[in-house]
């Protein structure tokens, strides 16, 4: 306010407990979303000067680990971005020659994506970023810990996705 006078903040309770709120402010969840914001970051600067971002990145990756081309359902689903952001990727990757879109007959209406020869040649190049990315991003830790890290991190997406199921399931029911 304009006269010095303090104004509270109204705060909106998440729970019953006078103590607050933190389990379900969970600092958990917190930093995993930060993690994954500061791995895109990290990504993008790691591979901007070669015309990547992370998100192409991952995209590439996805399309080098096939000889079959992909269609954009299957890529949306691996690298978990919704089909209109692959779409969009897509037709800007097509334009600067790193993949090509075609359809398959007796395919429907699919549309498969492939890597050009400059898509390979770009994909190898991510690997090279992943093993620069990987040592700093592991380091301290132990062979065994990034095993149990790599079969936590796993549980937590499958235990992930079995909510987002049971999410999808609620909204229709209401329908």
């Amino acid at each position: 306010m304009t006269d010095g006078t303090r104004v509270e903040k109204p705060r909106v309770a998440c729970c019953d407990r006078p103590a607050g709120c933190e389990k379900y402010e969970s600092p958990l969840i917190r930093k995993v979303f930060q993690l994954h914001h500061m791995m895109m970051r990290v990504g993008d600067r790691l591979a901007g000067p070669h015309g990547l971002t992370s998100s192409r990145w991952m995209l590439l990756g996805c399309l080098g680990k096939s000889d079959e081309p992909r269609t954009i359902a299957e890529i949306s689903e691996e690298i978990l971005l919704s089909p209109q952001n692959v779409s969009r990727m897509v037709v800007s990757m097509e334009a600067d020659g790193l993949v090509v879109r075609n359809t398959i007959p007796g395919s429907g209406r699919s549309v498969y994506v492939g890597l050009t020869e400059t898509g390979w040649r770009a994909y190898g190049l991510t690997k090279g970023l992943a093993e620069r990315f990987l040592t700093p991003f592991l380091d301290g830790f132990s062979e065994s810990r990034i095993e149990r890290l790599d079969r936590d991190l796993k549980k937590l997406m499958e235990n992930t996705q079995r909510f987002e199921q049971a999410l999808i399931a609620e909204a229709q029911e209401k329908i």
